[in-house]
């Protein structure tokens, strides 16, 4: 065995790092390759000994040539301890120390400014629910980076990570979403009965519990709709529109008007010859209002058209009671319905 062979060691970050922060992994490999190398343990015990002497409180970065002068001053100083019986081993051990605090600090102090290795996280997936009340909307950002635009009274579920190979959502009320596309994981939209699934696209799902339908609208790019009872599938491209109407069983494709469905959005709302119950149930839904009617001569199933942008409920109210014949009180959250004062 050479006199020098502990040196290697000390050019080691690997081994440096094991004497100077140990953890179970480094323990574990230091200790079976030393089983293994049974001729190496006495250069092990010096260069663990060496390190053990050196002080490092000010991690200084010194150049490579400050570093290898360091260095064979430390070899010179291990050769002459070897030739020199009368010298003590603790006498060794602080000259050592002395001399090594130049040469080592690079190496150790590098192990403080060079960056730390990559840690692989372990991210436990966990569910994620957000929700909106009646007059309230929310903008979503997901983990793969699509957004949802969350309609008033709706609610989204899905893991954060998304798991396995496949992005999936729980859907109940209304929503427009904006896929971001990766190919090699589907985003799969769960919505009572029926499944929307799209690579990367933008499109309108609604799916509100009270309502009889569930209707998924594309703007961009194809949608692939799916009937679970029946298995049917159909796809859908921009300005197209599946519907299923609950007891019928069967998913019917046809074209839609973007202004009234997806106008939601934007702001937009707009009423196509829809009955009077429909309006006073969206406009609750939307402004998050109440409506109590006091006139027994009202009809619900007359029928309003008429389209607003960005407007406050009060000036709605003026559009609707003035086409279909009835005066109305709002106050703060209740709209009351009455019938039209004799003029």
């Amino acid at each position: 065995m050479q006199k020098r062979d502990f040196t290697e060691f000390l050019e080691n970050e690997k081994f440096i790092r094991w004497v100077v922060n140990p953890n179970p992994e480094s323990d574990h490999f230091w200790k079976n390759w030393i089983a293994s190398h049974p001729e190496r343990k006495e250069d092990i015990r010096i260069a663990r000994n060496f390190l053990h002497s050196v002080e490092y409180k000010n991690q200084h970065k010194l150049d490579d040539l400050k570093y290898k002068s360091g260095l064979y001053k430390l070899i010179e100083l291990h050769d002459s301890q070897s030739e020199k019986s009368n010298l003590s081993s603790n006498r060794f051990w602080k000259m050592v120390g002395v001399a090594a605090t130049v040469a080592l600090a690079v190496l150790i102090g590098s192990l403080y400014y060079q960056p730390a290795e990559p840690v692989v996280e372990v991210v436990t997936p966990k569910e994620v629910t957000k929700q909106t009340t009646f007059g309230q909307k929310q903008i979503i950002r997901l983990p793969d980076g699509s957004t949802v635009h969350l309609n008033a009274g709706s609610k989204l579920t899905y893991t954060e990570p998304f798991q396995d190979n496949k992005r999936k959502v729980t859907l109940t009320g209304e929503a427009f979403f904006e896929v971001a596309r990766d190919e090699q994981r589907p985003f799969v939209i769960h919505s009572g009965v029926v499944s929307t699934k799209v690579l990367g696209t933008s499109f309108n799902v609604r799916a509100y519990p009270d309502e009889q339908q569930i209707v998924v609208s594309v703007e961009t790019g194809k949608v692939g709709v799916n009937l679970e009872e029946t298995e049917q599938n159909v796809e859908i491209n921009p300005t197209e529109q599946a519907t299923y109407m609950e007891g019928q069983n069967a998913l019917s494709v046809s074209t839609f008007d973007r202004q009234e469905v997806i106008g939601w959005k934007d702001g937009i709302i707009q009423f196509k010859d829809m009955p009077l119950s429909r309006v006073i149930t969206k406009l609750e839904r939307v402004y998050g209002v109440e409506f109590h009617i006091n006139n027994p001569d009202l009809k619900l199933e007359e029928k309003y058209s008429g389209v607003y942008k960005n407007a406050p409920l009060d000036r709605i109210l003026q559009g609707v009671s003035f086409a279909v014949g009835f005066d109305y009180d709002l106050d703060d959250k209740i709209v009351t319905i009455k019938s039209k004062m004799n003029e």
